[in-house]
C-alpha cells in the first residue's frame, strides 16, 4: 500500500489554472504551478462547519472547536499520524494545513472531507513554498515516505 509523507497547505485551485499542464514527469524536483500570492485566496468550496463535521466522522480523528485536529493509525497497523488545522474566513474554509504521514487511502479520506474529487485542489509545500497540482503532489509525497 502506498504511503505519503507531507507538510502542505491545501488550497482551492484558482480558476483558469490548468494543473495538468504543469505536471511534467520529474524524477527529482517537483514541477510547481505558476501561482502568485495574488492567485491564492479563493476559499475551498465548503463551509468551515461542514468540513469540521466531516472530519469528526473520520475514524480515529479528534477535532477541536478551533479547527485543529489529529488522526492516528489504529492498533495492529503500521504507525502513522496526521495533524493540522482548518482555517476559515467569513464562514468559508480558506485552506487546510496537513502535516504527517499516512497511507494513500487515509489521505484520500481527508481530501474527500474537503469536497474532493469534485473540488479542484492545489497543494502548497509548507517549507518549500511551492504550489503543486494533485498528481505532482502525490508523486512528491510518495517519494518522501
Amino acid at each position: 500500500m502506498s504511503a505519503y509523507r507531507f507538510w502542505v497547505h491545501v488550497h482551492a485551485l484558482p480558476r483558469g489554472v490548468d494543473a495538468t499542464a504543469r505536471e511534467a514527469n520529474s524524477a527529482t524536483a517537483p514541477q510547481p504551478l505558476p501561482i502568485t500570492a495574488a492567485d491564492v485566496g479563493e476559499p475551498l468550496p465548503i463551509a468551515f462547519e461542514e468540513a469540521y463535521a466531516r472530519f469528526e466522522c473520520l475514524e480515529r480523528m479528534y477535532v477541536e472547536p478551533d479547527g485543529s485536529f489529529v488522526q492516528r493509525s489504529g492498533q495492529g497497523t503500521s504507525a502513522w499520524q496526521v495533524e493540522g488545522n482548518l482555517y476559515d474566513r467569513a464562514g468559508r474554509l480558506q485552506y487546510v494545513e496537513l502535516k504527517g504521514c499516512c497511507p494513500q487511502t487515509n489521505f484520500d479520506d481527508l481530501l474527500q472531507a474537503l469536497g474532493w474529487p469534485e473540488a479542484r485542489l492545489m497543494f502548497q509545500l509548507a517549507t518549500e513554498g511551492l504550489y503543486l497540482g494533485e498528481s505532482e503532489f502525490r508523486r512528491f509525497a510518495e517519494r518522501q515516505a
